[in-house]
């Protein structure tokens, strides 16, 4: 890549990433029988609110990268570049070569396709905030414990 576009042209450290937090307190709702989002003939199921929950994963992964819709390629620029702001980032590394090896199994893959997984519906939402996290207050102890949060929601 020849241009390593600025931060705030590429990706959106101010959008809050909600679609894993809707879902965990709606299928809590419905577990509880506080099923409020119902009429006369149906009420809302754990499948229905993972269907809404992932179209809203969906939209949400193309605001952080300022983008409305899949097409020509914006996304992956976008991805490649947010990777060389953050190819020396030791936690990051450390939690790609888990991914590596629990994902797929020790072969090589690289680190561009790794960093790629973590954009995935079990850990957008935690690898957001550690990006947030990363290009803000930079706090190590935090970063670790979202770390230690997407390696869990990752099943590493």
């Amino acid at each position: 890549m020849e241009f390593i576009s600025p931060l705030e042209n590429i990706y959106d450290l101010n959008f809050d990433v909600k679609y894993a937090s809707i879902e965990k307190d709606l299928k809590e709702k419905i577990k509880n029988g506080e099923n409020q989002y119902k009429n006369d003939e149906n009420e809302y199921s754990e499948q229905d609110v993972e269907d809404i929950c992932f179209n809203l994963y969906n939209h949400e992964f193309l605001k952080i990268f300022y983008c409305d819709q899949f097409t020509g390629g914006i996304i992956n620029e976008r991805m490649e570049n947010l990777w060389c702001k953050m190819d020396k980032d030791v936690l990051l590394l450390e939690l790609m070569e888990k991914i590596r090896n629990s994902v797929y199994c020790g072969t090589y893959v690289d680190k561009f396709m790794l960093f790629c997984c973590l954009f995935s519906y079990d850990s957008l939402h935690l690898f957001h905030k550690y990006i947030k996290e990363s290009f803000s207050v930079n706090s190590e102890d935090i970063r670790k414990d979202l770390i230690r949060e997407i390696e869990t929601a990752m099943k590493l």
